[in-house]
């Protein structure tokens, strides 16, 4: 399938752990503990955990050193 230039890729509104690791270019191990110890922002539906890109750019923004 080729991108079509004029449509722009459609992102997901939420990601699943997979795809926030593979955004924050981490394991999912260690995207498990960013949640549990570091306060990484989730969204639980039933038993699946999903963050949003945006509230992970804001987090990201919030644990930058000074």
């Amino acid at each position: 399938m080729l991108n079509n230039p004029a449509k722009p890729e459609i992102q997901p509104v939420l990601m699943t752990i997979n795809e926030t690791a593979t955004f924050l270019h981490i394991s999912r191990a260690h995207t498990y503990r960013l949640i549990t110890e570091q306060g990484l922002p989730t969204y639980r539906l039933g038993g699946s955990v999903r963050t949003r890109r945006e509230d992970i750019e804001a987090w990201l923004k919030e644990q930058k050193a000074e």
